[in-house]
């Protein structure tokens, strides 16, 4: 199971089901949300999944490219 301590504290407040985080992005976008606006809900509820980094004072975004 994914969802552990903290995170299953912010999906409860989905209903306790990532059908519920569905529900309420849909909710929220009047059905017209983007892969890209659920990526931020996801990303903004389990802080575990932002990809976030600093360098030199600055915040981004972590980016894994490959360079093979």
């Amino acid at each position: 199971m994914i969802l552990l301590t903290d995170r299953q504290m912010s999906i409860q407040s989905f209903g306790g089901s990532f059908k519920g985080l569905l529900d309420e992005f849909h909710r929220r976008h009047d059905g017209r949300g983007t892969a890209l606006d659920l990526v931020k809900l996801i990303a903004d509820t389990f802080p575990a999944f932002r990809d976030e980094v600093y360098y030199e004072g600055t915040k981004g975004l972590s980016l894994f490219l490959s360079t093979s």
